[in-house]
């Protein structure tokens, strides 16, 4: 039997009637509680989700045109736990496929290493929330307050079993001693990738460089053309592919279909220049950076496309501030778990893959 034990508002957001927040898919909804409720005066909507550590209830109170969403942990005491495949970065390993006979395929092996991964301030609450969210894997923001105390960056890393790219600082005025550390963390920390914006890039690529003639830089693209798109990413060698920035500004919000059109010419004209991807949940209009299961079409086709192209990188849920909470993240780690699921149902081969 469940026994609650509590129950705590984690986050809230606001957003304008007529936005969507996408469901998760593949059970883990589990009550959508139809139309508003009037209590009194409050108009509410209520949604029941569960996690790694019990049930989420969504709570959505209405006030004209604005809409306020509540997220509630209700936590549980019986031990509940998710299937060890999200909470260890270790590989699901699809049975051999039998035919009709019973006789074992002799198909060639097809190895997936995708690797999905969060962003964030590198502050201990953000490791901590990353991890018991369920990610393996993630990409520390950089500036120069933080390039200013990398021994206590260092020592919070090793204290998890996480693998971890940077971002290169997006403002300027850095010094010298600022390139060294972001070398030296680098170095620490054996990141895959680090992010870096092309302005950024001409102005401290050679001094970096210099340091460490090895870093891995990785330029992001921000508004490439997109009938350029392949030759810039072949011209710059190491990249960083952020897909939301391809939609909103190589493509000005085209049908989702160009999008995958441009991203498979990508990885077949260049696929050995893309070190690092930025994918965080987008659908066409204003809003940027929000999580991933938001926008479960555009995500799911590009993992496909990842996979298909055995990309071994990692895979960055790059989102705002307000989504960084516990709730969100779990989220964005659940949906991959559901992508992963499907695409072992959908393949002919035996699958692997890294989960975060």
């Amino acid at each position: 039997m469940l026994q609650l034990k509590g129950i705590r508002i984690v986050t809230r957001y606001r957003f304008r009637s007529g936005g969507r927040i996408a469901g998760l898919g593949g059970g883990h909804t589990i009550l959508v509680w139809p139309g508003w409720l009037q209590i009194g005066v409050f108009v509410i909507r209520l949604a029941l989700f569960h996690s790694c550590r019990g049930f989420w209830l969504a709570v959505t109170t209405k006030a004209g045109n604005e809409m306020i969403r509540y997220n509630l942990f209700v936590a549980s005491t019986n031990q509940y736990r998710p299937r060890q495949l999200v909470n260890c970065p270790r590989a699901l390993v699809r049975k051999p496929l039998t035919s009709a006979t019973g006789s074992v395929r002799t198909k060639s092996e097809k190895v997936l290493m995708l690797k999905l991964a969060t962003k964030f301030l590198p502050e201990p609450f953000a490791f901590q929330q990353a991890y018991d969210a369920g990610f393996r894997n993630a990409e520390l923001y950089l500036n120069a307050a933080v390039l200013e105390r990398v021994d206590e960056v260092v020592r919070i890393s090793r204290d998890l079993e996480m693998d971890f790219a940077l971002h290169f600082p997006n403002k300027p005025e850095l010094n010298e001693v600022h390139l060294r550390n972001c070398c030296r963390l680098a170095d620490e920390l054996d990141v895959s990738a680090i992010v870096i914006h092309e302005p950024m890039y001409r102005r401290y690529a050679e001094p970096l460089r210099v340091i460490d003639s090895m870093i891995p830089l990785a330029i992001e693209n921000q508004r490439v053309p997109a009938d350029s798109f392949a030759a810039w990413v072949h011209e710059r060698g190491s990249v960083t592919l952020d897909i939301e920035h391809i939609w909103k500004f190589s493509l000005h919000d085209a049908p989702i279909e160009k999008l995958f059109a441009l991203v498979r010419d990508v990885f077949e004209r260049a696929s050995e220049c893309i070190r690092h991807i930025h994918m965080p949940g987008y659908l066409p209009g204003p809003t940027e950076h929000r999580p991933m299961y938001t926008s479960r079409e555009f995500c799911m086709g590009v993992f496909d496309i990842l996979a298909d192209h055995d990309f071994a990188g990692l895979v960055v849920s790059e989102v705002d501030m307000p989504f960084q909470n516990c709730f969100e993240l779990r989220m964005d780690t659940l949906l991959f778990e559901r992508w992963l699921d499907l695409r072992q149902q959908s393949v002919s081969a035996p699958l692997h893959a890294e989960i975060p």
